[in-house]
């Protein structure tokens, strides 16, 4: 296990090389890895525009595609940044879906604890998917999935709804212990996700897994979105097949609409980017080119190295 920070972090309060201080003494580093969980910088906060966000975010994420291109094409990766849109730049040139995974882990951990809280059932008695997008209003909990024969009202799953949405904003404004909890809460969302995707890849049963991925045009499923949230199937290859919506009560189906017609606004963002800064021809093709070339690997500003070298 390596980590690897985007840039420097000296605007950021979490002393990343005191936590991470011992990672140098694990014998893994990132050639050749099976599994790249890529995750978002601390500059992006909950209270920026969607627009800012995909802004900030896009060209660390085309910095981290090279070094994988580089030194793990193979590897299956999961996308944690925010917003999620950053995972559909194919700029690279080593775009695979079948490897390629957007995270819900997060609100579909804080939707299931909700319903088991509702209900008064233990956590592991619930699990609530999301499909749809993996934030805003184009976040689609299924509450109705969460226990079998059950199903709230759509008063209650409309408020369930509305914390689960609401939360990345509720969480950023905390700060000291509060802050360090929810960071945890986070790393156990994502922990228990790429234990299943391991498994899967191993070619081991484990429960469908719902990711933000591309449609399958073979699919029957008709989408005016080409990427958005749903059930997937994972084998050793990687991503075998996309399985679609499940049935979803009026409420959800409603909800779901919504989040198909925001869907392709944000995608016409990611292609305004990249023909501002790919395919216009302007002054700054030396820039482009420069940006958009695929590069040598070069070494991160990692922590564990650093303490080595120094």
């Amino acid at each position: 296990m390596r980590l690897y920070e985007s840039k420097d972090s000296s605007c950021c309060k979490r002393d990343l090389c005191s936590v991470v201080q011992d990672l140098q003494h694990i014998n893994t580093n990132c050639l050749n890895t099976d599994i790249v969980l890529m995750l978002e910088t601390g500059d992006v906060r909950s209270n920026m525009s969607s627009e800012k966000r995909f802004h900030t975010q896009a060209p660390i994420v085309k910095r981290y595609a090279d070094v994988i291109a580089n030194e793990c094409p193979k590897a299956f990766i999961i996308v944690c940044t925010t917003p999620i849109d950053c995972m559909t730049l194919k700029e690279t040139g080593w775009y695979d879906p079948r490897k390629l995974l957007g995270s819900l882990a997060v609100p579909e951990m804080r939707a299931s604890t909700l319903a088991a809280k509702a209900l008064s059932l233990e956590p592991w008695y619930t699990r609530v998917p999301c499909v749809g997008g993996t934030e805003g209003e184009t976040l689609v909990p299924l509450f109705s999935k969460a226990v079998e024969y059950f199903d709230f009202t759509e008063h209650n799953a409309h408020m369930l709804t509305d914390v689960v949405r609401q939360a990345a904003e509720a969480v950023s404004r905390c700060d000291g212990p509060c802050a360090k909890a929810a960071d945890l809460s986070e790393a156990h969302a994502l922990y228990g996700l790429v234990t299943k995707v391991a498994h899967a890849l191993l070619c081991h049963d484990v429960p469908r897994v719902t990711g933000f991925v591309e449609t399958d045009p073979s699919t029957q499923l008709v989408s005016p979105a080409k990427y958005f949230a749903q059930y997937v199937d994972i084998g050793g290859s990687g991503i075998r097949k996309t399985l679609g919506l499940p049935h979803m009560s009026p409420f959800e189906i409603q909800m779901m609409h919504f989040a198909l017609m925001e869907l392709p606004v944000r995608f016409k963002m990611v292609n305004k980017w990249c023909q501002k800064f790919v395919f216009a021809a302007g002054p700054h093709d030396a820039y482009r080119h420069n940006f958009f070339t695929p590069k040598p690997y070069e070494r991160f500003d990692d922590c564990a190295y650093a303490n080595v070298v120094g």
